[in-house]
């Protein structure tokens, strides 16, 4: 009866874990397409695919999270959205010593001059 209670007990673990993993990894497939869609310059796609990605990141890494949100805000930034300088200067309270700094400076500094507040 005992090694009936642990085999269950390790069966309902094990099934927890493959579960874990799975869901980590899908994340992680997530974040590479969302790369490859940002590089591709399909904006739009790669915004939608952050923001579902950055509302479930559990499995990534704090510099994977970096860069998701980097690139949703410049996704916005590209394709001309209202929130683009919400997002930028979010990112850049967050990460201010981020590699990816220098851009998101620009690109809200082009914000800002598109919306004649210099």
């Amino acid at each position: 009866m005992k090694k009936l209670l642990l085999l269950i007990s390790l069966m309902i673990s094990l099934t927890y874990y493959v579960q874990a993993q799975k869901h980590q990894e899908n994340n992680l497939n997530l974040y590479h397409s969302c790369q490859e869609y940002f590089q591709s310059e399909h904006y739009d796609v790669c915004l939608t695919q952050t923001e579902n990605l950055l509302a479930q990141s559990q499995g990534l890494s704090e510099g994977q999270v970096e860069h998701a949100r980097f690139m949703q805000a410049a996704s916005a930034f590209y394709l001309n959205q209202m929130n683009s300088s919400l997002l930028l200067r979010d990112f850049l309270a967050d990460y201010s010593m981020s590699v990816y700094a220098p851009k998101a400076f620009f690109l809200l500094g082009t914000c800002a001059m598109t919306a004649g507040q210099y």
